[in-house]
């Protein structure tokens, strides 16, 4: 990635052989169940030069990388350029639950002697990770991104990202720019993979025409380097926002009349060859074909305006689902237990502080778990779990209400450490890790854990006097929402999860307020408040009732009485969703 982000001449040549020869690996297996459940991610370039934060859709990313920072050949770094946009990024990212983690070296030029120079060189190797530690702390970012173009074998690749790994922890992202295929990628290891959270693969510069980006490139990308990794959520398939031969941005493109949804037009006195929305959502799809974990994109100032329904931005948003903003970490500084400790300086609540140079370590034994009590009944969609050197190859994250009963939202036998950024789907109180396998023969050891999702908002089509509807979500047996009148058709109870939720059971206990049971009713659900589905019609015969139906994906749910109840009022003291 560069200003002229172009591949030398020996690069094109080459790539177009192995295109030509139809060499590329088909050994890109399935997602495991696991990494299927993995966030997609949506990364962003903002190049110091051009585009404003202001005029960035920073909501529908997840990660924006500032570009660039550029090292001497002794592990030192050049003064960057433009401090105060980064500064106004880390701080708009940050205030909507965004990461920022700023990109080292990018095209520049053909020159990568200075990365070759220090991969070369134990002592800059230190040098260079100890300064991008400073600076990612200076800064206050969330990682560090290396745009190395391009390694060869032999080159210590892995060296240098080792070097950087070990210096700035686990607690922050590492991750790597890498070329399409093998033409430019060949010194990137799997070894050096398996220490980062992710890679983007830079699926485009094919050539300089109509080779710049087809959908075949980044088939034969994803291909390439699925036969790198085995965790496939580690592989960010790239998209350009810009056009060949002539470099124009796909605004520009619009503004000259070019269509949205063709991949070229004639502009600047020659065909240009872009990716329209079409294609777009075609290598969106593929992506998910093939396990990816998300897209990246070079460069955000290169798409139309935030307002346009053009914006390519907007089309990947669209097509992955727009990064909700979460209210913020659910679990930081709430009350923390564990199975055990190391011993009294890697205590349980050192993986809640927001602090990610301390740390919960456990015995070294199987099985262990770690546990929030996160205060109050959320509807829980993401979990981030930072793991120290000594991780858990196999673990699950679970949800309860009472801190007693355990509901799997998540599990895998086969996490590789570093960062687990989850998409999960759980209602509850408490979060716990379960882990069963060590990867290593220490205990288990978690830098962070952050849990992300909505409070539950309830509404009734009535309430008694001094009552309350999320007296039934409190988790708290003796308090209760009651309608306040004797049980009739068309009485409600509603919930909204603030984010759509999969379930498949509710019980709805009445406690101590005896014959308050609902007596006839149905359980609904919607996904706008609005259009209502029923799914499940039951009788209620004893003071707690459960139901079980189908399972559901949706952000609302309500139970809806269809008769009298013989005189009783009708209260829920806890209201159970699993």
């Amino acid at each position: 990635m560069n200003r002229q982000r172009a591949l030398s001449m020996k690069v094109y040549l080459l790539l177009a052989l192995i295109m030509l020869a139809g060499s590329f690996g088909a050994g890109f297996d399935q997602p495991k169940s696991a990494q299927a459940q993995i966030a997609y991610k949506i990364v962003g370039y903002l190049p110091s030069w051009q585009g404003s934060v202001n005029g960035t859709q920073i909501d529908k990313l997840t990660h924006i990388n500032y570009a660039f920072l550029l090292p001497n050949n002794d592990g030192s770094l050049k003064p960057i350029e433009n401090s105060s946009k980064l500064q106004e990024l880390v701080s708009v990212a940050h205030s909507k639950n965004k990461k920022v983690l700023i990109s080292v070296g990018g095209w520049n030029d053909g020159d990568d002697s200075a990365f070759e120079s220090i991969a070369a060189n134990a002592s800059y190797r230190t040098n260079f990770a100890n300064n991008l530690n400073n600076f990612v702390n200076q800064y206050n970012l969330d990682g560090v991104d290396i745009d190395w173009e391009y390694p060869e074998a032999g080159d210590f690749y892995f060296e240098t990202m080792s070097a950087i790994r070990n210096r700035i922890g686990s607690g922050k992202l590492l991750t790597a720019a890498v070329a399409a295929t093998n033409a430019g990628g060949s010194g990137v290891t799997s070894n050096a993979i398996e220490i980062m959270d992710y890679i983007t693969l830079m699926a485009y510069d094919g050539d300089g025409g109509a080779g710049h980006s087809p959908y075949s490139l980044a088939q034969q990308s994803l291909d390439y380097w699925g036969t790198k990794t085995s965790n496939k959520a580690k592989l960010i398939l790239g998209v350009p926002f810009y056009a060949r031969p002539g470099w124009y941005g796909y605004n520009t493109l619009r503004a000259g009349g070019c269509s949205a949804d063709s991949d070229s037009c004639w502009y600047g006195g020659a065909t240009q060859y872009y990716t329209g929305r079409p294609t777009m959502r075609a290598k969106i799809d593929l992506m998910k074909s093939k396990g990816g974990g998300g897209i990246m994109i070079w460069e955000l100032s290169q798409d139309t305006a935030v307002t346009s329904s053009d914006s390519l931005l907007k089309t990947i948003a669209d097509q992955l689902g727009t990064p909700s903003t979460p209210t913020g970490n659910l679990a930081l500084n709430k009350a923390a237990t564990a199975s055990s400790t190391e011993n009294s300086s890697y205590g349980a609540n050192l993986a809640f502080d927001g602090n990610s140079s301390t740390r919960w370590s456990s015995t070294w034994s199987d099985p262990q778990w770690l546990q929030v009590d996160l205060g109050a009944v959320y509807a829980i969609k993401q979990v981030v779990l930072k793991w120290e050197a000594a991780f858990g190859r196999a673990y699950q994250v679970q949800v309860s209400n009472d801190g007693n009963t355990w509901r799997s939202i998540y599990s895998t036998t086969n996490s590789d450490g570093a960062t687990d950024d989850l998409a999960v789907s759980g209602i509850g109180r408490y979060l716990r890790v379960y882990a069963t396998t060590r990867a290593t023969e220490w205990g288990y050891s978690l830098w962070e854990v952050e849990v992300y999702g909505n409070a539950l908002a309830t509404s009734a089509s009535s309430t008694e006097a001094g009552g309350s509807t999320t007296n039934a979500i409190d988790t708290n047996g003796t308090t209760r929402w009651s309608a306040g009148l004797p049980q009739a058709a068309g009485q409600w109870y509603r919930v909204d999860f603030g984010n759509n939720q999969s379930f498949s059971q509710i019980t709805l206990d009445a406690g101590p307020s005896y014959g308050d049971y609902p007596r006839n009713f149905q359980v609904q659900v919607s996904n706008d408040g609005n259009s209502w589905a029923t799914v499940a019609t039951a009788t209620g015969t004893t003071q707690a009732v459960t139901v079980n139906f189908a399972a559901q994906n949706s952000r609302y749910l309500r139970v809806w009485l269809t008769s009298t109840g013989g005189g009783s009022w009708w209260s829920i003291h806890e209201l159970t969703v699993r």
